[in-house]
């Protein structure tokens, strides 16, 4: 059994070629085939099994002329019936029946071998072609050669036409000649300019590589090499193939082909038989994969290597008492005799006695013997004899009539209704209850999350619900708004404005703050020139707005934008910072100001040659034509650098393509095509042409040979037999071997020792008919089969018993002993056995250990245990040595056998003067009063409940503390408030300030007043006015007013209005402010003041070949038409496959389209159809014409003849005429005529005027077989004549009426004459009474992938769509590559095209377009500044008081006022801001300011 490997599977298999003997996935079964049964030639096949169980069975193939299961019984058949060979030959049917060839003696030839062969021997010479005639012979010289018999070379070189062109030298050979080519040229005649590489020399893929212009070199690819490639390297020379595989060599490769039981790469990996051949083991078995090999694991009752075999079961007799046993399959049953039951029969039958109720069944268990009682409905237990009441669940009454009331003692809680059911309850709950037994609070606030209304929370009760309102709102629900302005919290005369859970004063001339409370800051003019000041609404500090660029609490800080990379670095562009700005180098193809614009390099049409530019990021690409190449399509590619023309075609470079001009021998566009030399049939005697380049050899059958296979060989002419006689036979010969000799050429010597007739060893020496047995010592007779008995000396010692062999004997020896004689003791104690320093004393195979002091046992490895007399007190562990212990003892004990408490207060552990008490593993510290802990080691900290009140700080002492307070608190605790500011008498809103000790006060002013208690106005209109920017400045009382002019704004006019501040710029872009302006640096793909404009790419109408473009954010896709893809829809796809046209059909590609040009022969849009020869009607004179591939020929009508039945047949010439006994034959047209003399009638003057009694006794026949074929005579007058049965024919019927004459069987089919009737044996492919249809092997639709079916004879073939391949266009081709996709689009592979699935965001066959998500307008309207958008998403730029993803949620953080103490609230973008007083802070004014946060302690004082 042989394995190989498929080098086309994955993973790697191994597969069993089987001997001769046997047959089978695993060669399991006998080969049916082994010895051929079929007879006459037949061919034996194997049947294989269908049910997987059955063994193989055969069938026979006969021969043409043979029939029946063993082939038999002969057929009728021509060479039988008419024996139409001559002279010796030997009639060969042919196809049929009907059809012959004959294979002539030597010296004869002709169909049927009438005609003398005058080319035997072969006369010709020189592959001449010899033509026998009637006469004699003729030669058909090749064109080297000339004579009679060819024998004469032509000296090509004499010629008239110079064989050798341009100047090469011509040089004669026998048969042939050769040209010395001047340089720079080459070819066969020197009619090629010679250009190194072209022709490519190189073989196997080989690289040339030009030297100069007459010189090459050959780069070889991995595995080649030599000059021109041609050897390819032993890759096997240092192979790893394991396991006994077999190295092949590979191109730059190897592979193992293993042995069976092995498979892998390097046949390292055993063969899981039982995976590849799931059906291995049969009946159920499990096979168990061994390394190597299998073993199948049978499954009770079956056996055989691979359980085919099922076990009898009823061998061992298993039934009992008298049971019949029945086989079945891996089991048996046992049919009992009466009064018996169990699996084996082995019980008595339980049900005798009659267990069970009357009207239940009995049943007897087979395990046990029990008796078991099957009850009927209404009655239970083990013998049916207990009622069951069926009234008890739920129900009552004496009919089951009543349902119980369950809700008696029902358990629903807080209010729940019980409500009745069958043999239960359920509780109706109150609303504010849920559950089972209405156990569970109902919480509203999940059920109902809009419950509670303007941002109030919602707290869950047990019952009910509660609405938590924000600052501003009241209500159960929150919904009535509070008016904030009831209150009067405005100051100095301002006016209050309520709002929604909040108020707004609008203050007078001259003071600021959230109650308008505050004099302006800015007075002083704290801030830088270009910056604008504004008054802290809750501190009345200035506060300085810087312009862009600077920074710092008075804008005299210059900022570094570069810091924050403005400009697109992705872009290599650089930042230069200068003050209060910046500026964008830019790297090339960038422009901009932060270089956001991508440089259209394209609007200088760089591309040439009809090239398409595509602009790219910071660069361009051009996309060239068919033909071009390079970075602006400027170089016209050479077609011809690929050597696309094959066998040594000349290539001419075109635009865009290569023509290639052909050598003698080849065609085609690529001269691919080896003109087929073969077409003109030139091999005889069934010789098979094989075509070459520009020649023909023929491969002839066995016996015979020539160049044209017209010699019939004489195989005996070489004398092959070695030691025999040579008799000559057909395509071969037999040897008839001299005596001694055999073998198929009596090559080899009859070995009389094959069968190893000499025993014992002995050597066998063959001699002619004989043989001698040379014995080995110890042996002797004539075939070395008597043994000497070598132990008769009892040669063992010690018992030892001896066994015999051949010239010897081996001792068995009794345990104990060794030796050739088991004459050595063997020593037990050489392995030193005993332990612990043992002394061993050896004895008769065992031996003896003396233990020293402290050990025992058989080996000495135990030690004697000290620890059995418990030697450890007070729960103390022992823990054994060697004759020793040692104590371990637990906690607060010591001493060698743990009998001494430890006193642990020895080593004094209590500090601070306290008290040790000690116990058992343990002590007590007893402490003095202000001391704690277990060694009272800890001060106690009597400032732990914070003794000391209004934010005093408190100093621990020993057992005391002190506080110390901070103003305007005194007393011992800080109880105590000193308010100086109590009857103060600043005026005009001025701030009392208590000083720092708290003994008097000062008044803080507001802007616009000033005076010990401010109360006199301010002109702040005066010498130095406020007011900037050209503003105008009007003095009021406490204050003043500027009327700033357009841009700029705020109490001084200082500020630059931030026209940037309401987002104008959409769609990503940057805003930069500017006085009273703006401008927005837009992002790629959009335009216009705000950007708000999405630049159309498909303006310039970029897509080609009437595609459609679709617009995305700085790109665009193009939707091509049917038969154009890429990009710009710029490439025409290739319609045309390898099997678009059929026939050797040149594809021609059109627009979604493509045209075949179809060889001669053949027409149809793919070349599909053969062109019909008989068309052009060529058949004469009402002949049938039979159409065959480039040829036709003619069913000539009975009288008719030649090649278009054209000619008449001769009826009455002397070689035909049909008419017999001197009748005149008389011809008309294509019929003739018989006019008998005297007593002969008939149609053909062959029936004598007598009588059917006179004309049978003439015959010597009776009446009843005077007419043949079953025909009946009749006596008409003076003459008979037979009526012939339907079929039959002729003056006696003698003649079978040939219907096949008409030749009714069409396209190749064979014709089977019966009688009266006729059959076709149809070509492979056709069907119909008359072969009349082809069989459409299209029907199935084996064409995948949008093949076309084109049905052809007994095949199809498939035209595939473009990237698909095979012979069912099975195969698509991955039509996808590197780069296929933008954007980290994955590519997916469709039929002769891709897709790309692109990421959310992109879209586009390519992924190249870049969708803008807020096209959808998905913000809200009036929450949303402006829409960003982004890559597969979009984001929402909210106004003050909205928030969420799409600036849906109006938020009021200030209406709950989560600003302490009096805190500001502003609502900011991230949330809200809390402005507090002067004397709170945190961010909600919640922590009081002290007097240390602004650290006036130095010197690092705390």
């Amino acid at each position: 059994m042989g394995c190989w490997l498929s080098a086309l599977s994955a993973p790697t298999l191994c597969y069993f070629t089987c001997p001769d003997t046997h047959f089978g996935a695993s060669c399991e079964y006998d080969n049916p085939c082994r010895h051929n049964r079929c007879l006459n030639g037949g061919t034996c096949q194997i049947v294989e099994p269908t049910d997987g169980d059955s063994q193989p069975t055969f069938s026979c193939l006969c021969d043409v002329g043979w029939t029946n299961s063993l082939c038999e019984l002969e057929l009728s058949n021509v060479c039988r019936d008419e024996q139409p060979c001559q002279n010796g030959g030997r009639c060969n049917l042919r196809g049929s029946v009907d059809d012959y060839t004959c294979a002539c003696s030597e010296g004869f030839t002709g169909r049927n071998c009438t005609m003398t062969d005058h080319c035997v021997g072969n006369p010709c010479k020189n592959g001449a072609t010899c033509n026998s005639h009637a006469t004699g012979y003729n030669c058909s010289c090749t064109i080297y050669y000339r004579g009679t018999h060819c024998d004469i070379d032509i000296n090509e070189c004499t010629a008239e036409v110079t064989a050798c062109h341009n100047g090469g030298t011509c040089g004669n050979l026998v048969g042939s000649f050769i040209c010395t080519c001047s340089q720079g040229y080459t070819g066969r005649r020197c009619e090629s300019i010679y250009t190194p590489c072209r022709p490519n020399p190189c073989r196997n893929g080989g690289e040339c590589n030009p030297l100069g212009m007459y010189s090459h070199e050959c780069i070889c690819p991995a595995g080649y090499t030599g000059t021109q490639c041609e050897t390819n390297i032993d890759d096997c020379i240092m192979h790893q193939c394991t396991n006994g595989g077999l190295c092949i060599d590979g191109i730059d490769s190897y592979t193992c082909s293993c042995a069976p039981e092995y498979t892998g790469e390097l046949c390292t990996d055993d063969v899981d038989e039982c995976t590849l051949q799931p059906n291995l083991c049969r009946n159920g078995a499990t096979c168990r994969n061994n390394a190597p090999g299998y073993q199948c694991m049978c499954v009770y009752g079956f056996e055989g290597d691979h359980c085919e075999h099922d076990v009898d079961a009823c061998e061992t007799t298993p039934c009992e008492n008298g049971a019949t046993c029945e086989d079945a399959v891996a089991s048996f049953r046992c049919i009992c005799a009466a009064g018996y039951t169990g699996l084996y029969c082995h019980l008595e039958d339980a049900c005798i006695s009659s267990p069970c109720a009357a009207s239940s069944t009995c049943d007897t268990n087979p395990g046990t013997g029990d008796a078991v009682c099957h009850c009927p409905g209404g009655l239970t237990g083990s013998d049916c004899s207990i009622d069951i009441d069926e009234c008890e669940y739920g129900y009552t009454g004496t009919q089951c009539e009543t349902n119980i009331d369950d809700c008696i003692m029902h358990q629903c809680t807080n209010g729940g209704l019980c409500i009745d059911g069958i043999d239960s309850y359920t509780c109706s709950c109150a609303p504010e209850y849920t559950g089972e037994l209405c156990t569970d609070d109902v919480d509203e606030c999940t059920l109902q999350p809009n419950l509670c209304r303007n941002g109030a929370t919602c707290r869950n009760n047990a019952p009910g619900y509660q609405c938590m309102c924000v600052y501003g709102f009241e209500g159960d629900h929150c919904e009535h708004d509070v008016d904030a302005c009831e209150t009067t919290p405005c100051e100095n005369g301002a006016t209050c404005e309520d709002a929604v859970a909040s108020f707004r004063c609008i203050c007078a001339a001259g003071y600021t703050g959230l109650y308008c409370h505050l004099e302006d800051a800015c007075i002083s003019s704290p801030c830088a020139a270009s910056s604008t000041c504004d008054t802290n609404p809750g501190t009345g500090d200035a506060v300085c707005h810087c312009p862009g660029g600077l920074t710092g609490s008075d804008c005299s800080i210059d900022i570094d934008e570069c810091e924050y990379d403005p400009c697109e670095s992705g872009h290599g562009s650089e930042c230069v910072n200068t003050v209060g700005a910046f500026y964008c180098n830019c790297a090339p193809g960038y422009s901009g100001l932060r270089c956001e614009v991508d440089i259209d390099e394209c609007a200088s049409t760089p591309c040439v040659n009809g090239g398409t530019c595509l602009n790219l990021a910071g660069m361009f690409n051009c996309v060239c034509v068919r033909g071009y190449t390079g970075v602006y399509c400027e170089t016209d590619i050479d077609e011809c650098a690929s050597n696309p023309c094959l066998n040594d075609g000349f290539c001419l470079n075109k635009v865009g393509r290569y023509q290639c001009n052909c050598l003698e021998g080849y065609t085609g566009a690529r001269c691919e095509a080896n003109i087929n030399e073969c077409l003109s049939d030139p091999c005889q005697n069934g010789g098979t042409c094989l075509d070459g380049a520009n020649q023909y050899t023929c491969s002839c059958l066995p016996g015979y040979t020539g160049v044209d296979c017209e010699t019939d060989y004489d195989d005996c002419q070489h004398d092959s037999c070695f030691n025999g006689r040579c008799q000559d036979a057909l395509n071969g010969f037999t040897c008839i071997c001299n005596l001694g000799y055999e073998g198929r050429l009596c090559e080899n010597q009859i070995d009389e020792c094959l069968d190893e007739p000499c025993q014992n060893g002995g050597t066998c020496i063959g001699l002619v008919g004989a043989y001698q047995c040379v014995c080995a010592p110890g042996t002797t007779g004539a075939t070395c089969s008597i043994n000497t008995y070598e132990c008769s000396s009892n040669p063992c010692q010690n018992g030892g018993l001896c066994n015999d062999l051949i010239n010897g004997y081996e001792c068995e020896c009794l345990a104990g002993y060794e030796g050739l004689l088991c004459e050595v003791n063997i020593d037990e104690c050489a392995s030193n056995p005993c332990a612990n320093g043992g002394t061993c004393h050896d004895d008769i195979n065992k031996f003896i250990c003396t233990c020293p002091s402290g050990y025992h046992d058989a080996l000495c490895f135990s030690s004697i245990n000290e620890c059995e007399s418990s030697p450890c007190s007070n729960g103390g562990t022992c823990q054994d040595g060697v004759n020793e212990y040692a104590c371990e003892c637990v906690r607060g004990y010591g001493g060698p056998r743990c009998n001494a408490d430890i006193d642990e207060c020895a080593s004094n552990p209590c500090q601070h003067g306290g008290r040790c008490a000690s116990g058992l593993d343990y002590y007590v510290c007893e402490c003095p009063e202000g001391y704690a802990g277990t060694n009272c080691e800890s001060n106690v900290d009597d400032c732990v409940g914070y003794p000391c009140r209004n934010n005093g700080t408190c100093i621990d002492a020993v057992n005391s503390f002190e506080c110390v307070c901070i103003p305007p608190y005194t007393g011992e605790v800080c109880e105590d408030l000193l308010q100086p500011c109590e009857n103060h008498r600043c005026e005009n809103g001025a701030t009392c300030e208590p000083f720092p000790s708290y003994n008097g006060y000062s008044c803080s002013c507001p802007n616009g007043y000033t005076g010990e208690f401010c109360n006199r106005d301010i002109d702040e209109c005066g010498e130095y006015p406020p007011c900037h920017n050209g503003a105008i400045c009007n003095n009021t009382f406490g204050s003043y007013e500027c009327i700033c002019p357009p841009g700029f704004g705020g109490q001084d006019c200082i500020t630059n209005i931030d026209e940037c501040e309401s987002d104008p710029c959409q769609n990503g872009a940057a805003c930069f402010d500017k006085t009273n302006d703006y401008t927005c640096a837009c992002l790629p793909g959009f335009t216009g003041k705000n950007c708000e404009t999405d630049t159309d790419e498909c303006e310039s109408i970029p897509c080609r070949n009437g595609a459609t473009c679709h617009d995305y954010v700085s790109s665009f896709t193009c939707a091509c038409t049917l038969g154009y893809s890429g990009v710009y829809c710029q490439t025409n796809d290739m319609d045309c496959t390898e099997s678009s046209c059929l026939y050797g059909g040149t594809c021609i590609d059109g627009v979604n389209e493509y045209t075949c040009h179809c060889t001669p022969g053949h027409v149809g849009p793919n070349c599909q159809y053969q062109v019909d020869e008989c068309s052009s009607n060529l058949c004469q004179n009402g002949a049938t014409c039979v159409d065959h591939t480039g040829y036709y020929t003619c069913n000539c009508v009975l009288g008719y003849l030649g090649e278009n039945c054209q000619d008449l047949v001769d009826w009455c010439s002397a070689e035909i005429n049909p008419c017999s006994n001197g009748a005149t034959c008389t011809q008309t047209d294509n019929r003739y005529t018989c006019t008998c003399e005297g007593a002969w009638a008939g149609s053909l003057c062959d029936v004598h005027q007598v009588s059917c009694d006179v004309a049978a006794s003439e015959k010597g026949v009776t009446v009843e077989n005077l007419c043949l074929n079953g025909g009946t005579c009749q006596t008409h007058g003076n003459s008979h004549i037979c009526q012939c049965l339907p079929g039959f024919r002729g003056s006696y019927c003698e003649t079978n009426i040939r219907e096949c004459a008409s030749a009714p069987c069409q396209n190749g089919g064979t014709c089977r004459d019966g009688v009266n009737e006729y059959s076709c044996s149809c070509v492979a492919g056709f069907e119909g009474l008359n072969c009349e249809n082809n069989v459409d092997e299209c029907a199935s639709s084996p064409c995948m992938h949008g093949g076309v079916c084109h049905d052809l004879v007994n095949s199809y073939s498939c035209s595939c769509k473009s990237g698909t391949e095979g012979i069912n266009c099975q195969i698509n081709n991955n039509d996808c590559f590197s780069g296929a996709c933008f954007h980290d689009g994955t590519c997916r592979d469709l039929i002769g095209s891709f897709t790309c699935d692109c990421p959310a965001g992109y879209v586009g066959q390519r992924c190249e377009g870049d969708i803008n998500e807020c096209l959808s307008m998905p913000c809200h309207p009036a929450g949303t500044s402006s829409c960003i958008q982004k890559v597969n998403d979009f984001e929402c730029v909210c106004n003050l008081g909205y928030e969420g993803r799409q600036c849906e949620t109006q938020v009021r953080y200030c209406d709950s006022n989560p600003c302490q103490n009096e805190g500001t609230c502003t609502i900011t973008r991230s949330g809200f801001h809390c402005q507090c007083t002067q004397d709170f802070k945190g961010n909600i004014c919640g922590e009081p300011v002290t007097m240390c946060d602004t650290n006036p302690c130095q010197n690092s004082g705390p």
